[in-house]
């Protein structure tokens, strides 16, 4: 679509709850416009998502 992104990987242990839960296998994954830093797609997995 004419976008040029960025994406941008965490680890679930970046998530608080994930930690408190002591559940902490999983990532969290964005996807965003370079240009515009617009949020274009986001995906969880892990604990509770």
């Amino acid at each position: 679509m004419g976008y040029t992104v960025k994406t941008t990987k965490l680890p679930v242990t970046a998530s608080p709850r994930a930690r408190q839960l002591k559940q902490t296998e999983g990532l969290l994954k964005a996807v965003v416009d370079a240009e515009t830093e617009q949020l274009l797609g986001f995906t969880m997995f892990g604990v509770e998502s």
